[in-house]
């Protein structure tokens, strides 16, 4: 990389470093989305073509510019925001470090701050309610069975809906007086062993009977063999 080099071979050389090395697998759509904000507008900006950009014209007022752009005319929010100034200093970091020269101009960039933002509390649902989410799914039709294990599944573990779609029946540990476990596979690829109610795991054991290890351990349709409950049923559990 060159001082003056082009701005979209810095892009091209993470990308394709990034692309492989990502521990999210949201990520590279992530700074896809943020390049396609961030190029055309320092282009705009210095009146120029996006393959004549020079690595330096995206300077931090371009990238304060652009975050103000995200915020005000595309209507987002202030993580929103911060996501994507994220990977506009990740891909400053990456530039610095290949090429000296560029070092200030990653300072720069790198000084754009992230906003601070209220988080907002966390509601829950008294015991009452919970009672009444599970008995809402009419149990006497299959659909029904499966929506109430859905239910009482992300109620027992508190997982994921990406968690709880991943599970098969391989991932439960059942025990000889009714109750048992789950492993749950979380970001990062980080896992974890939940125990489950002896309803709970009722209700696991009727919708998986039958199936292979390697299959859907529960309210599925069966229509992914290499994930637990459709991310449709999951959400809608949620």
């Amino acid at each position: 990389m060159k001082k003056n080099g082009l701005a979209g071979v810095c892009v091209g050389s993470y990308w394709s470093t990034s692309s492989s090395n990502a521990t999210s697998p949201g990520y590279p759509a992530q700074f896809r989305d943020t390049i396609g904000l961030l190029i055309p507008f320092a282009a705009d900006h210095h009146k120029t073509v996006v393959d004549r950009l020079v690595v330096t014209e995206v300077s931090a007022d371009v990238v304060r510019g652009v975050l103000c752009h995200i915020e005000e005319r595309r209507s987002c929010g202030v993580r929103t925001r911060n996501q994507r100034l994220a990977a506009i200093h990740a891909l400053a970091t990456f530039v610095g470090e290949r090429c000296p020269e560029l070092i200030p101009w990653c300072g720069e960039v790198r000084a754009v701050p992230f906003k601070r933002y209220d988080r907002p509390g966390l509601c829950y649902l008294d015991k009452p309610e919970i009672d009444a989410l599970l008995a809402a799914p009419d149990r006497t039709t299959e659909q029904g069975r499966r929506d109430h294990g859905v239910l009482l599944f992300l109620y027992n573990t508190g997982a994921r809906a990406s968690e709880a779609a991943a599970v098969v029946v391989n991932d439960l540990d059942v025990r000889s007086d009714g109750s048992g476990s789950v492993r749950l596979v979380g970001k990062g690829g980080k896992t974890r062993h939940c125990p489950l109610w002896p309803t709970t795991m009722t209700s696991l054991r009727a919708l998986s009977s039958g199936r292979a290890p390697a299959s859907p351990c529960s309210a599925t349709g069966g229509e992914r063999p290499s994930r637990g409950l459709s991310s449709t049923q999951s959400s809608r559990g949620t």
